[in-house]
């Protein structure tokens, strides 16, 4: 991998819009990229906020192992913390195929804390941002979902066009969707739109946010709930964070330790789990979901989109606590409807556990809920998600059980 201290020239680099922004980006390229004039495959300038999440280290190793050039926006601009995220999803170290630059700044600051040297080196350099930097917390009181989700976008938007950078490629969240139930279109919400949390509401903000100052050279995406990845690419990766699906089950990992389970097996049997047994949980692959965002953000054609990046049809949430629990050595258990007769009677001290630990995502898992994929299936072959079984819930689970749901160390 090349060094990110690469010799630049250092005249003025000026900031255009449209074709004549399209040019200087392709000089910059030449001074960051090729600086000694040799002829070579024209490479990406990448963007990409969010790297030491999962969806950011994600996109960052997609366009590395590829032999792009990636900045990665980080906070404190510790390379070590961008790395190990980079390292859990591609043990191979493929990525070091590419150049990596790693950027001290951070979405809570003004001009995302971008110091004058990086400023003037970015200006106009930048093919595409790729910005999935987030907060996810499901308490309204949480300040930090409007200061990163909203705000934060805003910053980064804001950064983006005074810096006179390519396409933005913002990620979002198919739950922006709120309350809605039946058949989810890819479309914009209002910001009026009922909503279960304050995640939700900073995630529409921060759609509209960088829309009202891009406009059409926005491409939203909308992952559903993320997961480790199944494809055979991928082999050895761990996901880089635990949340969403696996923040569930780690709910009963804790109540399985904390019961001293005979022989590691826990039996919850007649123990009742609120939801509602048909609900679709859509779970998309991490490796999925990159090549998605990766086929929206190399077409220019997807700008001023909304794209669900979804699974065509996730698993229903009877059989996926089922198949999860088997893995988990957990028996028993029946999901029942929140709102029926049988979910007022009195609760067990165990089934108290259970619902104290399935509240933040009763959301997901009490309604019916499917997301349409028309516009990503312009740009993506929706076959490609595999469907997601017993084999695959194992799968999917065996690195989140080997390390107890802990995350990986990005200190």
């Amino acid at each position: 991998m090349r060094s990110s201290c690469a010799k630049l020239d250092k005249s003025p680099i000026l900031c255009f819009n449209g074709v004549g922004g399209e040019v200087r980006r392709k000089l910059v390229h030449q001074q960051l990229n090729n600086p000694d004039g040799e002829e070579t495959m024209e490479k990406k300038n990448v963007f990409v906020t969010g790297t030491t999440g999962f969806v950011g280290a994600g996109v960052a190793v997609h366009y590395l192992q590829q032999g792009h050039t990636v900045f990665a926006l980080c906070r404190g601009g510790d390379p070590t913390r961008v790395e190990r995220a980079l390292a859990s999803l591609d043990p191979t170290e493929r990525w070091r195929n590419g150049t990596l630059h790693v950027v001290p700044g951070d979405v809570t600051m003004d001009d995302i804390g971008l110091t004058k040297t990086w400023y003037d080196r970015l200006k106009g350099a930048i093919d595409f941002i790729v910005h999935s930097a987030g907060h996810i917390k499901f308490e309204d009181e949480d300040p930090l979902n409007m200061e990163i989700n909203y705000l934060g976008s805003q910053r980064v938007a804001h950064m983006a066009r005074d810096l006179g950078w390519g396409r933005f490629v913002h990620i979002s969240t198919a739950y922006v969707c709120g309350s809605s139930t039946g058949w989810i279109e890819e479309k914009m919400v209002s910001s009026g739109h009922g909503v279960h949390n304050g995640y939700e509401l900073s995630k529409i903000e921060g759609e509209h946010a960088v829309s009202a100052l891009l406009g059409d050279s926005v491409t939203i995406v909308r992952p559903s709930i993320v997961v480790g990845s199944l494809g055979a690419g991928w082999d050895g990766s761990v996901p880089v964070t635990f949340a969403g699906y696996y923040g569930y089950f780690k709910g009963f990992a804790w109540l399985k330790r904390q019961m001293k389970s005979d022989g590691g097996h826990l039996d919850l049997e007649g123990m009742r789990i609120p939801g509602d047994p048909e609900a679709e949980i859509n779970l998309i692959p991490i490796d999925n979901l990159v090549e998605m965002i990766a086929a929206l953000a190399d077409d220019p054609r997807s700008g001023g989109g909304v794209f669900h990046a979804t699974h065509p049809e996730g698993p229903r949430y009877e059989p996926l606590v089922r198949h999860s629990f088997e893995a988990m050595g957990i028996t028993g258990g029946r999901i029942v409807l929140s709102n029926s007769p049988e979910a007022s009677d009195e609760l067990s001290p165990t089934e108290t556990l259970i619902k104290a630990a399935v509240r933040p995502f009763l959301g997901y898992v009490g309604e019916q809920r499917r997301f349409r994929t028309d516009e990503m299936g312009r740009f993506y072959d929706m076959e490609k998600v595999p469907r997601i079984g017993p084999d695959e819930v194992r799968r999917l689970l065996e690195p989140a059980l080997k390390c107890r749901f802990k995350p990986v160390d990005r200190r």
